[in-house]
């Protein structure tokens, strides 16, 4: 096979005859649909750029796969311009939108007229937009993360009949397989960045090599699923009960999204756990006290929610945790007796001193009562501006 060596922008591409690399991220927004695997983009593939609230996409939209190249050549990379005023963009739909190769340009089918609303900005970090229901063409932003959800409330779309799983999935036990229904219908899948077309939903295990941040894993026989890996990946809404079912599962991996509802007590009917992120979503409410019915916990990240109330008491029975992040919340109360000596440096209770956590936790600290069990110092910021008081 031959291949060219180009250089894209910043960055040094390889390419075969057809395929097209990933150009990779950029500042301040962000592309779908996310690279296939590996082998690049195929020949003929489109790629659509957005940017994040506050910022406007500029000089380009999106760029086609021509034999190897992207085009148009005019830059590799999109442009999002600070604009205080602009409210994150919907990423583009692949399947309803068509790149212009000469201009760069993207146009969109058009869609049934939503019912006016206005776009609030709430202050999440980054920025979450909720639409609201209200007098149409005028916007702003709610004061506080609680006023946004009290305000905003968050509504499901109708739930699809549960299907038969197919494909490498088709051994899945029925059991199994209408609990990833679940989870899909209730993070509302088809509109997430991978893994998010409804082949999916009937095949989770061919969500298996989108990735390092995104995948499904199955056993060898294809009948239970035994991780799900989905971070940054747009999921919107609540975990489902029915993740409990999911007997087989070891990782949970939902770290920045835009998940909300109170800490989902059916994880922890999940024995073989060991691997648990929901850091940076939008949970809210304490955190239930049923650690010790997931002992296996060996890395469990917490951070950038809403959490309230203390760190639970049982958290002490996970003698194998490694890892542990909770800044970010509005926690309180003792720490338990965790085993401080057994886990990382990068374990974290409070703020650290410097960086974007830094700066998040400085409206929402938690603030723990003295004295701390041993060894917890090395998990404590010792940035007092942020509100930390137990050194």
């Amino acid at each position: 096979m031959m291949l060219s060596v180009l250089i894209c922008g910043y960055m040094l591409c390889v390419a075969n005859a057809q395929t097209c690399v990933d150009p990779g991220e950029f500042a301040n927004g962000g592309r779908v649909p996310l690279p296939p695997g590996s082998a690049g983009y195929a020949n003929g593939a489109e790629l659509f750029f957005y940017c994040n609230g506050g910022f406007t996409l500029k000089d380009k939209g999106c760029i086609v796969c021509n034999a190897g190249d992207w085009l148009p050549k005019s830059k590799a990379q999109p442009n999002c311009q600070t604009n205080t005023s602009a409210p994150k963009a919907d990423p583009p739909d692949p399947n309803n939108c068509r790149c212009n190769i000469a201009t760069g340009f993207y146009t969109c089918a058009s869609t049934p007229t939503p019912a006016p609303a206005t776009t609030y900005n709430c202050l999440f970090t980054p920025p979450k937009d909720f639409k609201c229901q209200v007098a149409p063409g005028t916007s702003g932003s709610f004061p506080s993360d609680d006023s946004c959800h009290a305000n905003c409330p968050f509504t499901s779309p109708p739930t699809p009949a549960p299907t038969p799983c197919s494909g490498q999935s088709k051994n899945m036990t029925p059991t199994q397989c209408s609990a990833w229904q679940k989870i899909f219908d209730g993070l509302q899948g088809t509109s997430w960045f991978a893994c998010g077309d409804l082949a999916t939903r009937e095949d989770p295990c061919s969500c298996d090599k989108m990735g390092p941040e995104h995948y499904v894993l199955c056993d060898k026989t294809g009948r239970e699923i035994t991780k799900i890996v989905l971070n940054q990946n747009n999921a919107n809404g609540t975990i489902p009960s029915d993740i409990a079912r999911l007997t087989s599962l070891k990782s949970v991996d939902f770290w920045n999204n835009y998940i909300r509802g109170t800490f989902p007590a059916a994880l922890f009917e999940l024995a073989q756990l060991t691997n648990l992120a929901l850091a940076q979503n939008s949970f809210t409410g304490t955190i239930p006290d049923s650690f010790n019915d997931i002992s296996k916990l060996n890395y469990l990240s917490l951070d950038q929610n809403q959490f309230t109330g203390a760190l639970p008491p049982t958290m002490s029975a996970l003698v194998n945790l490694r890892y542990l992040t909770s800044y970010g919340n509005r926690l309180k109360g003792t720490v338990p007796a965790l085993p401080f000596s057994n886990m990382s440096l990068e374990c974290t209770l409070d703020c650290p001193d410097d960086g974007v956590e830094g700066q998040a936790c400085k409206t929402r600290t938690n603030d723990f009562s003295c004295p701390l069990p041993a060894g917890a110092d090395k998990c404590i910021s010792y940035n007092t501006k942020v509100g930390v008081h137990c050194l």
